[in-house]
């Protein structure tokens, strides 16, 4: 925020102030009996005049300038891909230099996370020493279960005897078939 009073001396009585520009202030600082103030949001070097008029119609005019900084900022936008959601503040804004804050990329029941866009393989991740904007998609993949079923002595199976299901699905029928003169009892 920037605040400055300005005043005249040796004016008849209350002055009213006027701000003039060739170009808008940042942040819109107004003049409020004498005083610049507000929150600039654009840097850079900003001329003005004020001028000051006394009750007897004398005015005064004096030239400013001043030098707005502010500070550089980077976001960081963080997506799940299918399967999956983002703990933790998204998006974020993080000053030149600073650190984010933790986000985690959580899978939905039955997936399990695999990978961010740029490589890195772990869930959680927290952004350190800032210089750049980052937007980075997190990746899921369904759990997959394998599925061997396997004959016993005096018989025989039919089907697909090795399958992998995804989490949540059937796999396909097998069969028990008995040798002749035997019966099937139950799977182990």
């Amino acid at each position: 925020a920037y605040s400055e009073t300005v005043c005249v001396n040796g004016t008849a009585t209350t002055e009213i102030y006027t701000i003039s520009s060739t170009l808008p202030l940042p942040g819109a600082l107004p003049i409020s009996g004498g005083t610049v103030s507000g929150t600039p949001t654009v840097g850079g070097t900003f001329s003005f005049d004020v001028t000051a008029t006394d009750a007897n119609g004398c005015t005064g005019v004096m030239a400013y300038s001043i030098v707005v900084s502010v500070p550089v900022t980077f976001t960081l936008t963080y997506t799940a891909g299918a399967g999956g959601t983002i703990v933790g503040t998204n998006p974020q804004t993080v000053a030149s230099g600073a650190n984010g804050t933790l986000v985690t990329a959580t899978p939905n029941a039955g997936f399990h996370f695999v990978s961010w866009s740029d490589g890195v393989l772990t869930a959680a991740r927290t952004e350190l020493n800032v210089t750049a904007d980052v937007t980075v998609t997190a990746s899921f993949a369904i759990d997959t279960f394998t599925l061997t079923y396997t004959a016993g002595p005096n018989g025989s199976l039919t089907g697909t005897t090795l399958q992998t299901v995804n989490s949540g699905a059937d796999g396909t029928a097998v069969t028990a078939v008995a040798a002749l003169g035997y019966h099937f009892v139950d799977w182990s």
